[in-house]
């Protein structure tokens, strides 16, 4: 999801942010350090909702979240600064940022593609008592799959501990995805998540097709992700079946 920088905030930054999202295509670094400047110059909060997603662009993380929080916190009460922190970190798959920033300032889930998104990320790293606790207390959309947060409890045999660990594996496994992106400066095009079933069995699928990546690109990079994965030691059935995949985007 792009960022949402209304263009009466500014057009600029707007126009460039998202036009790179589309393409895969880096800010040229001249042009974006000319950016932050401009940012820089903008009340708060909205200075921060365009930091954390220009931080995002430039795959900063440590800065995304830092700036994604202060949006929430000064901006609470204005839905673009709030969905923005979101959007900041949900294109770099910081999912369990995203989770905790939820958590930290419960405000998010007043508005619904926040909520949503919130939802999503907690899905992604099975905090399903999370999961419970929105779809419980909030409304959400009904055309997604993943809102079947008890199909996912039920693959991990309604085993709180499974549930735990299958937690711990994934923050693992989103980890070395977004370190591996960072290092080798790609971009997602595309991200895919849920449950696949074959002749043999049921398991999860996570796909991830990436911008401006050659085949052989993406197989080594697919590769260094089983390896930091590899690190984690699971023996349980659900979690060893599970699939990660990384494409590369015609």
């Amino acid at each position: 999801m792009a960022p949402r920088l209304p263009k009466q905030v500014d057009a600029e930054i707007y126009d460039l942010l998202n036009g790179s999202i589309r393409t895969g295509i880096a800010i040229p670094e001249i042009q974006f350090r000319g950016l932050i400047r401009k940012a820089e110059k903008l009340p708060a909060p909205f200075r921060y909702a365009c930091l954390s997603a220009l931080y995002s662009h430039s795959l900063d993380y440590e800065r995304a979240i830092e700036n994604a929080v202060y949006s929430v916190k000064y901006g609470c009460d204005e839905q673009f600064c709030v969905e923005n922190a979101l959007s900041a970190l949900s294109n770099n798959k910081l999912f369990a940022d995203i989770v905790k920033l939820s958590k930290e300032f419960p405000v998010l889930l007043n508005y619904s593609d926040s909520r949503n998104e919130s939802y999503d990320a907690a899905t992604y790293i099975f905090d399903l008592d999370y999961c419970e606790y929105i779809a419980d207390n909030f409304e959400l959309k009904q055309d997604n799959p993943l809102y079947d947060y008890e199909a996912f409890r039920c693959y991990l045999d309604n085993d709180r501990e499974l549930i735990k660990k299958a937690s711990d594996y994934m923050i693992h496994v989103f980890d070395g995805l977004t370190k591996l992106l960072k290092l080798a400066n790609i971009r997602t095009k595309s991200f895919g998540f849920g449950m696949v079933s074959d002749s043999v069995s049921q398991y999860i699928e996570v796909n991830v097709s990436l911008h401006n990546t050659s085949i052989e690109q993406a197989v080594d990079l697919e590769l260094s992700w089983h390896e930091h994965i590899a690190k984690f030691d699971v023996s349980e059935a659900q979690l060893c079946n599970m699939a990660f995949v990384i494409e590369a985007a015609e």
